[in-house]
């Protein structure tokens, strides 16, 4: 329903405001590893290139342009200086929701746990569309529209590799980019 849809976008973005707010040097003393934000991200906007490239052949034209355009759009200057404390792998297969309680009820799979643009703990979101992505940006402390589009960038970004690589056709990324060929 549409009231638990709103609960849990706000609890999820309370949720990663408050794993968000362990100060970075607390984070590191507890041995959580920085990612190299100036690397890792072009890095992964790369590989989702080349893993088009490697692909091309294969894809639909219409998902290639897609595909294409998305990459071109992505600017990775944006992100060299917002590090924080991320569980950097929240999306709909580490939520758990209870639907007779209408509530999420955990958050799993904590092994990307590192300190790392907060963009990531976002990204999972655009899985259920941007305006449950914007509901849960308004109960982020620190939401700005920047914020939505590096989350945005990541996104694209994950559903070009998990849909080049998947040669079925049926998998989870081909459902990603069903549900959002206009993003």
């Amino acid at each position: 329903s549409d009231s638990q849809r709103s609960a849990a976008a706000q609890e999820l973005g309370e949720f990663v405001s408050d794993i968000h707010s362990l100060p970075v040097a607390e984070a590191k003393s507890l041995g959580v590893d920085e990612e190299d934000q100036e690397e890792r991200l072009p890095y992964y906007f790369s590989l989702a290139a080349r893993t088009l490239d490697s692909h091309r052949d294969r894809l639909d034209p219409e998902v290639r342009s897609v595909f294409t355009r998305w990459l071109s759009e992505i600017d990775t200057t944006a992100y060299a200086k917002d590090a924080t404390f991320c569980h950097a792998d929240i999306w709909h297969k580490h939520i758990l929701h209870d639907p007779a309680l209408g509530r999420i009820t955990g958050i799993i799979d904590w092994t990307n746990l590192c300190i790392d643009d907060r963009s990531r703990d976002f990204a999972g979101c655009w899985t259920y569309g941007e305006r449950f992505t914007d509901m849960v940006l308004a109960h982020y402390d620190g939401a700005s529209e920047n914020l939505k589009r590096r989350s945005l960038a990541c996104y694209k970004a994950m559903v070009v590799l998990c849909a080049s690589e998947d040669e079925s056709k049926r998998g989870f990324g081909w459902q990603l980019l069903a549900d959002n060929l206009d993003l």
